[in-house]
């Protein structure tokens, strides 16, 4: 979710994703300069205490924990609470990683894992409370696992954000199959929009990928 800690980029990723690259990064940047600005103040006090990324990192694990109960127990507005508030831990392990300097390829991993984790429990959650599209939603998850493989691929790290129209799917029931077929198109956009420059990292002979 929060684009916390990049990974460094893979020279096979093909003509089209690298003109596409200056434009996305463009964006990235005043998404985490307006990030930053904001928390930069709490960040610098959380670093002067010896606090580090990976601390709110780890800090995710037991709110995702809450997050399956409240799931569970049916407490609709405290599973989306919860949610926000993991959203809230993401960004501010990167930026603390940026103001700290303190970023690191094995941190950028570790954000890619909880952002996984993270929309695991969300697409779980929103099950039990709309069992109908529970398989849905089931694929949606397999979908994004497919994404974060094409990031690790690639060296980049695209975010799909079907956190936000399933969340509101789960707060507005009538809303949820509207928010499925939106999570499904984001989805399916990036991974077709990546899919050459995917094949040719994995098969570099066969499509003549140039390093």
């Amino acid at each position: 979710m929060n684009g916390a800690r990049s990974l460094a980029p893979v020279p096979q990723a093909g003509a089209a994703l690298k003109e596409a690259r200056p434009r996305r990064a463009e964006r990235v940047a005043r998404r985490r300069a307006y990030y930053d600005a904001t928390l930069e103040k709490g960040a610098r006090v959380l670093l002067a205490k010896g606090a580090r990324p990976n601390h709110i990192t780890f800090l995710q694990l037991p709110v995702l924990l809450l997050e399956l109960w409240a799931a569970q127990a049916g407490l609709r507005w405290l599973f989306v609470a919860l949610i926000g508030l993991v959203v809230l831990l993401d960004a501010l392990d990167g930026v603390l990683a940026r103001v700290g300097r303190l970023e690191s390829r094995a941190g950028a991993a570790l954000d890619a894992l909880f952002d996984t984790l993270g929309i695991a429990v969300v697409l779980y959650g929103a099950g039990m409370f709309a069992p109908a599209f529970a398989t849905p939603l089931m694929l949606l998850f397999f979908a994004n696992l497919v994404l974060f493989l094409q990031n690790e691929l690639l060296g980049t790290k695209v975010i799909s954000y079907l956190r936000g129209p399933v969340l509101v799917g789960v707060l507005l029931p009538q809303a949820m199959p509207g928010a499925v077929v939106l999570a499904a198109a984001i989805l399916a956009w990036l991974l077709l929009w990546r899919l050459p420059a995917t094949l040719r990292v994995l098969f570099p002979t066969l499509l003549g990928s140039k390093a």
